[in-house]
């Protein structure tokens, strides 16, 4: 079987201010509205991804959630892993590869 793999970038997220740690840093108001767009977008083309895999940094996850929000998707449908922030390409492709066979369409942020 053929697996799609999408691959999203977090929306922008704020500049990183004194003693905030990176992994905290949130969405700005435009980024939120470029996720929500996106996520309007992959409902519309009736081709949406069945599952998505987000890092734990607060961008990514906020990102994740607005799509899944957008897709209608339950909150089931999105994993958040913790070894995907700043993973290396061995730890990202062993995620990858450990979801269901079954799931022939994944997003990952």
């Amino acid at each position: 079987m053929v697996r799609t793999l999408d691959l999203v970038r977090h929306a922008t997220a704020m500049e990183n201010y004194g003693s905030q740690k990176d992994i905290d840093r949130e969405l700005t108001a435009g980024g939120i509205r470029h996720a929500v767009i996106l996520g309007k977008y992959l409902k519309s083309t009736g081709n949406a991804p069945k599952m998505i895999i987000s890092s734990n940094a607060q961008r990514a996850k906020h990102t994740a959630m607005l799509l899944a929000d957008c897709m209608h998707y339950n909150e089931d449908l999105v994993s958040i892993n913790d070894d995907l922030y700043n993973a290396s390409i061995r730890v990202l492709l062993d995620a990858i590869n450990n979801f269901d066979d079954k799931l022939d369409h994944i997003l990952m942020s």
